[in-house]
């Protein structure tokens, strides 16, 4: 049995297969790798498919992606992986050491890109995450198997979008996050997008209707209505 159960939700994200191929094929048998699709329209699928990695699809939808992949897995420890995240071998390993003494974790979180403002939103959401226990998916959660599917499996399916945060509030239950010291690299790809402010006021904008009781799938419809955004986005 593998030690570690990597789960990447994709969609549409061939090139960042390309970018992400010599880093996925350094996991050896000790790392349990699963790319779940939800309906790519380029060649992810196949290309992650010709690469050898083990690609299964699932309904659209963050949630219910990252749940059929902890039900195709077999590790008792699990880490949630966005493929446009700057990783190292070293953080897979940090993880499985970590996950032995406890519940479930994440990473504080740099952008590839030297800039002041995207600095300032990192830090941002370091510190609320330190703050809150609620972790972004862009900071790798990883927990504990039996945790998962006791605190989360019934309902994440239900949330195509905020699949993070509801997450974070299941596994809070248990244990207060730790906090690994290395720093995971992220995409500045939404803020670019979007821009500074503009993609700072959307994201609370959506998580603030979120708190207030707006369905993720209503979140999920409005959020990709106008753009065939990719499964990754910063929300």
């Amino acid at each position: 049995m593998s030690h570690l159960s990597i789960i990447i939700p994709i969609l549409n994200e061939a090139a960042l297969l390309r970018r992400s191929a010599d880093l996925l094929a350094q996991l050896d048998d000790a790392y349990e790798l699963i790319l779940v699709d939800g309906g790519s329209e380029d060649d992810s699928v196949q290309y992650a498919k010709s690469q050898g990695f083990s690609v299964i699809t699932s309904e659209p939808g963050r949630g219910a992606q990252l749940d059929a992949g902890v039900q195709a897995s077999s590790s008792s420890y699990l880490a949630f992986m966005h493929l446009d995240c700057g990783l190292e071998l070293r953080h897979f390993v940090a993880i499985y050491q970590t996950l032995q003494r406890s519940i479930w974790g994440r990473f504080n979180v740099c952008f590839e890109q030297a800039h002041l403002g995207l600095s300032l939103i990192a830090s941002g959401m370091n510190l609320r995450s330190r703050l809150t226990g609620i972790a972004t998916g862009d900071q790798l959660i990883f927990c504990r198997r039996d945790v998962y599917l006791k605190q989360a499996t019934d309902g994440i399916k239900a949330h195509p979008l905020m699949e993070d945060i509801y997450l974070s509030q299941c596994l809070r239950r248990s244990a207060k996050p730790v906090c690994l010291r290395m720093k995971v690299t992220i995409s500045a790809r939404y803020w670019q997008q979007h821009g500074l402010v503009k993609g700072m006021l959307s994201m609370w904008g959506f998580r603030a209707l979120y708190y207030f009781g707006v369905s993720p799938e209503r979140l999920y419809k409005s959020y990709y209505s106008d753009s065939k955004s990719n499964n990754n986005s910063r929300l």
